[in-house]
């Protein structure tokens, strides 16, 4: 059974039939018995099926949790940008002819793309904002509080956490999905060697429906 013809789970639930159901018959097995294939050994097949079940359940399991993530954060930069990009308008009107203020939060000049230079601005914005509550001051007249400033502070540490936790998984799916590879491998390998067996085993076999057999080993080869 070559995996390459299937998609990974079409290829895990045809392999695991092939050994559930060759060991299921009574002929079958004593066949593949006398070839070295006793239950220990069976049951190391078993493992491998297994360890491949578990790592792919793994991989669906981080890899919704990733998507999960990236929605969440996708949204919380939206909410950012938008606060953001408020006051940033509102600080350009109160400074417009004030250089000082101009560099200190970073008026000037298009807004960055690239998600980590994005929220270096946005935190320099906030951070001397904070930090110059004389600034915070003038943008008094048009709304603008400290308060404000704090809220958008605060998301844009949720912000990073998320992004951070996002990361996180991201690393956690391409180890997973190295794992997976590594299992399927070793799944494969002993399942082939496995199909090799059972053919030799009960080619010369009245008990066995050859048709049968030839069939359940050779369907997607």
């Amino acid at each position: 059974m070559h995996y390459t013809r299937f998609k990974l789970n079409e290829f895990v639930i045809k392999s695991q039939r092939i050994l559930k159901v060759t060991q299921q018959n009574s002929h079958v097995k004593a066949a593949v018995d006398q070839y070295g294939y006793a239950e220990e050994r069976i049951a190391e097949g078993q493992y491998l099926y297994d360890a491949l079940s578990d790592a792919m359940e793994r991989q669906l399991r981080i890899e919704g949790s990733k998507v999960a993530c990236v929605a969440e954060k996708s949204a919380r930069q939206e909410l950012v940008a938008r606060l953001y990009m408020k006051y940033l308008k509102i600080a350009r009107i109160v400074f417009e002819a004030d250089e000082e203020a101009q560099v200190a939060l970073v008026l000037k000049g298009p807004r960055e793309r690239v998600y980590e230079k994005w929220f270096y601005q946005v935190s320099i914005f906030c951070n001397n904002l904070l930090a110059t509550p004389d600034f915070v001051t003038q943008m008094n007249v048009f709304g603008v509080e400290m308060k404000h400033v704090e809220v958008l502070k605060e998301e844009l540490s949720q912000l990073q956490l998320l992004s951070e936790k996002c990361t996180r998984l991201v690393a956690e799916v391409r180890k997973v999905v190295n794992e997976r590879q590594r299992k399927t491998i070793l799944w494969q390998a002993w399942l082939s060697d496995y199909i090799k067996i059972v053919r030799i085993a009960v080619q010369d076999s009245d008990q066995v429906n050859q048709e049968w057999i030839r069939q359940l080993l050779s369907k997607g080869e």
